[in-house]
């Protein structure tokens, strides 16, 4: 399990996921910030990979986080699963 602690210091940022993932790789991005205005936005990009049907998910909220793990569903395909959030 990876853990990414993201600290957006005004300026809002992008996490970019592996290219190349696992199956059953797990992810946990965590926004280490209590404020919410649009510069301190976080926004987790699939890089090519889905995360639960779309391309990205925003930590908007105060300590937001997200844990994602990497599977394939069989119908819907490989992507992203988000499996705990406080978005």
């Amino acid at each position: 399990e990876q853990l990414v602690l993201a600290y957006p210091n005004g300026t809002a940022q992008t996490i970019t996921l592996p290219a190349t993932p696992t199956a059953g790789q797990t992810v946990t991005i965590k926004k280490c910030a209590q404020f919410t205005s649009a510069g301190y936005v976080i926004t987790v990009q699939g890089n090519g990979h889905n995360i639960d049907g779309g391309s990205s998910v925003t930590l908007n909220s105060g300590w937001a986080y997200v844990t994602l793990v990497y599977g394939n569903s069989g119908r819907v395909g490989a992507q992203w699963w988000i499996t705990a959030a406080s978005l």
